[in-house]
């Protein structure tokens, strides 16, 4: 059964998310009210049910900052705003 779930992260240049099935469909990222600062949330769409697990890594760039890019880019997830600062994520392959 496919189900949307929560996974709470800190804000860190890379961070890894293991999520139940093979491809997890990534909706959302953003600070989640009620969260300390530093503290982010990602919805993603998910076969609850699979008894295999895939995990991915994401990388985060300010605005300004170096993006390598090349064969390991994968793609834009999202750009949140938060106190002034401009975060961009990217799901990344190896």
């Amino acid at each position: 059964m496919n189900k949307i779930f929560k996974y709470v992260f800190t804000l860190d240049d890379v961070f890894h998310i293991e999520f139940p099935g093979l491809e997890p469909a990534i909706l959302k990222i953003a600070k989640q009210p009620g969260h300390p600062h530093g503290v982010y949330c990602m919805w993603a769409l998910v076969d609850a049910d699979s008894k295999e697990t895939r995990k991915k890594e994401f990388r985060v760039y300010g605005t300004g900052h170096d993006v390598p890019f090349g064969k390991s880019f994968n793609r834009h997830i999202e750009t949140i705003v938060d106190s002034g600062y401009v975060w961009h994520f990217f799901e990344w392959m190896k």
